[in-house]
């Protein structure tokens, strides 16, 4: 039975039988009450200490290693160092100063299969969409317009299909608590082909071989003097080989007519 504190006193009478110093038979409506603490068969404590002091040469190495500022090359699973070699020898620089670079594929292109009509398709499901929001559909024709403004995408008059293409579909998310990006594009490169092969899939994409943020801001104090800017779409500045364009087309619709 438990019971609470707060009926303790109603329920315990006056008289009480003392056993030895530390048990008492406390007499109660529900007969006598054993109460104290019993006495140990052993009443010796027992500390112990352990103590491992470390080598000062020991020590002194992780120090330099933690405030080491040297370039050192990042611990890269084979896929990542696959990814950084590649762009490190395919890489080149356009007249303006961009970077071109190809992309690295794990598969030859040619295992993709059909998917211009899940790109349209999806496409045609969006536009649908966006006709029932004239306020999405406003910021999805400025985000079109933007990419086709600033030269990131062009539009492609195909008179015959290419022999190794992939139509990306895209729908937006739309943020309205966000001031600088309402509406957030997203590009599905998952998507699957008839061969059940995507972009993502073909393409060696594990991993980050950037290094962490707090490497870089220690590296940035190593100088006298630092250089800061904001860079606008940092990663769209970075343009894809011409030879691979097609292997990434994007489905798009402007007006209502180009269905």
């Amino acid at each position: 039975m438990l019971l609470g504190a707060q009926v303790f006193f109603k329920i315990i009478k006056a008289d009480q039988i003392k056993i030895n110093y530390s048990i008492t038979l406390q007499n109660s409506v529900f007969n006598y009450i054993v109460t104290g603490g019993l006495p140990t068969a052993d009443d010796k404590l027992h500390c112990f200490l352990l103590s491992e002091q470390e080598g000062l040469e020991n020590l002194i190495s992780k120090f330099w290693q933690l405030e080491s500022l040297e370039d050192e090359s990042l611990n890269l699973n084979s896929q990542t160092k696959l990814c950084e070699d590649y762009f490190v020898n395919n890489h080149r620089r356009d007249q303006t100063g961009h970077y071109i670079a190809q992309m690295a594929f794990l598969k030859e292109p040619s295992c993709l299969g059909e998917s211009k009509q899940t790109a349209i398709r999806r496409l045609n499901s969006l536009w649908r969409k966006l006709e029932a929001n004239p306020n999405l559909q406003q910021l999805y024709r400025n985000f079109i317009h933007e990419y086709l403004d600033m030269g990131h995408m062009e539009q492609v008059f195909e008179v015959s299909e290419p022999t190794v293409a992939y139509y990306m579909p895209h729908h937006g998310v739309l943020r309205p608590d966000s001031k600088s990006t309402p509406l957030r594009t997203v590009f599905d490169a998952s998507c699957v082909t008839t061969t059940g092969e995507s972009l993502n899939t073909i393409l060696a994409n594990e991993g980050v071989i950037q290094d962490e943020l707090f490497a870089i801001l220690l590296r940035f104090r190593k100088t006298r003097i630092g250089l800061i800017s904001d860079i606008k779409k940092m990663f769209r500045m970075i343009f894809i080989d011409e030879e691979e364009i097609s292997k990434r087309s994007v489905a798009n619709r402007l007006e209502r007519e180009h269905r």
